[in-house]
């Protein structure tokens, strides 16, 4: 009963990572954006906000393994994120999102 209550947690805080880091990233390049002179298109937002929550939530899966002392669980992390952020970058370009956003 305590290792499944252990699990809910840790899914509530890569919950909460993704969430953080796709507000967070999302509010960042929406800034970026205002800035530049360069006309940016919609989809370049959502794009970046998921890469950054991504990138956080699966350094939250990683911290927790290492900390747990799950090596091969950690490493596991960083090949799907790195996999996840590569699929997010192959099909969110332009020519994939053109007239979707």
């Amino acid at each position: 009963m305590k290792r499944r209550k252990r699990k809910g947690a840790a899914t509530q805080d890569v919950q909460r990572a993704f969430v953080r880091g796709f507000v967070a990233t999302a509010l960042l390049a929406a800034v970026e954006a205002r800035r530049s002179a360069a006309p940016t298109r919609p989809g370049a937002v959502v794009a970046r906000g998921l890469k950054g929550a991504i990138a956080l939530a699966t350094g939250t899966v990683v911290a927790g393994g290492l900390q747990e002392q799950r090596i091969v669980g950690a490493a596991a992390a960083v090949l799907a994120g790195a996999v996840l952020l590569s699929a997010t970058e192959a099909y969110l370009t332009p020519e994939h999102t053109e007239g979707a956003i």
